[in-house]
């Protein structure tokens, strides 16, 4: 049915999870994607890329509790001749200290890019593109 959805749950330091999605496109074009890492020099990347044939959505929730954490994510969504109905949706949120945050969006027309970025503690860092 074209639905992807994934779930990650990482307990302590140096862990390291790599979430990519892509759809067929005759699918639904539905990504879902969790990470959840707690712990230090953590590291989370998603991909997501929904094909622009048809309606879709793209949408992936990083959260990291600890120190020196890095999450990357890319979203890309209609970007090919014929746009598609659908969005990119990321949420990020981290707590401690010397965490960074890169959430990358692309879309073309009809496709909405939202990303909300929350760090709390102090010396975080964090990037958003959206095009």
């Amino acid at each position: 049915n074209g639905l992807n959805g994934q779930a990650t749950v990482q307990l302590g330091k140096g862990n390291s999870a790599t979430t990519s999605q892509s759809n067929d496109k005759l699918s639904l074009n539905q990504n879902a994607a969790l990470t959840i890492q707690a712990g230090r020099h953590n590291n989370a990347v998603t991909s997501q890329i929904a094909n622009p044939l048809a309606g879709g959505l793209n949408g992936s929730l990083i959260a990291q509790i600890g120190n020196g954490n890095q999450a990357s994510v890319g979203q890309t969504a209609g970007t090919g001749i014929q746009p598609m109905i659908g969005a990119n949706l990321q949420g990020t949120v981290q707590v401690g200290t010397g965490n960074y945050a890169m959430t990358a969006q692309a879309s073309s027309a009809n496709v909405s890019n939202t990303s909300v970025t929350a760090q709390f503690g102090s010396h975080n860092v964090a990037v958003t593109s959206q095009h």
